[in-house]
């Protein structure tokens, strides 16, 4: 055994980040530390709650509830550039947001192409896939791709602006690092 700690992320599934990440990054964006605080710990509680409601919704999916106030559970959303700036603070957590934004792209596909097939007049679950039709969720996707890269130099950016005009030593600095 070799006792590392597991991480505790908000959700593992789908915001594989700690709640400390979420308030370093917060950090650069917030215009205070109590600023700070108070919006990572709404979406700490957030996502923990989410997390406990999509457990609970599978669970009761795996015992065969039809009860929609059962099967239904709680969404939420992150912005992309959040996201951006969180993977400012190491290049560890550069690599875990990029692996994140991969693994999510990859879950909607499936759904990407149902829905084309649809529009294009298809039937949704239309096999193999119409060629055109994937040619059309790969452009969406090489799109989204480009705008994630954007996103990411803007925020970077302005980062570094940020640290620019504020004191390396300030806690809402990039360049003040944990």
């Amino acid at each position: 055994m070799s006792g590392a700690s597991v991480p505790d992320y908000l959700d593992p599934d789908e915001i594989p980040f700690t709640a400390d990440e979420i308030l370093r990054t917060f950090r650069l964006l917030a215009d205070s530390e109590a600023e700070a605080q108070a919006i990572a710990l709404q979406v700490t509680e957030g996502a923990r709650q989410v997390y406990a409601e999509r457990v609970a919704a599978l669970a009761a999916e795996a015992r065969g509830s039809t009860n929609l106030d059962e099967l239904n559970h709680g969404i939420y959303f992150i912005y992309p550039e959040f996201f951006a700036a969180l993977a400012t603070l190491s290049p560890e957590l550069s690599a875990r947001v990029e692996s994140y934004w991969v693994t999510q792209r990859a879950k909607l596909r499936p759904q990407r192409i149902r829905d084309a097939h649809w529009h294009a007049g298809f039937h949704p679950l239309h096999d193999p896939p119409d060629p055109t039709v994937i040619a059309t969720v790969d452009a969406q996707e090489a799109a989204e791709r480009e705008q994630w890269t954007t996103i990411r130099a803007a925020v970077e950016t302005e980062l570094r602006e940020k640290a620019l005009t504020t004191r390396p030593d300030d806690v809402h600095s990039p360049l003040a690092r944990p």
